[in-house]
């Protein structure tokens, strides 16, 4: 499944799998770096979550286990979104 920004710009990239999110999901910025990059099994969020600034730099990288986030390998919290 994708969205799409206005301008016809990818925004979203998801799959399901028996109507549930599994698989990568990926969400862009406006500028089609990548935003955010997250693992889901059936629903779940499994695995790594990293969110990016506009520019690339990673912002905040975790794991997941059955939905609950288990440990925080970066977070850099003074990066806004837009650097």
């Amino acid at each position: 499944c994708e969205e799409y920004y206005p301008d016809g710009q990818l925004k979203l990239e998801k799959n399901f799998q028996d109507g549930k999110v599994h698989g990568k999901m990926i969400s862009y910025h406006e500028n089609g770096q990548i935003w955010e990059e997250q693992e889901f099994d059936m629903n779940f969020q499994e695995g790594e979550k990293i969110i990016y600034t506009q520019s690339g730099e990673v912002k905040f990288h975790a794991l997941y286990k059955r939905g609950q986030q288990v440990e925080v390998l970066e977070a850099k919290p003074w990066l806004s979104l837009e650097d």
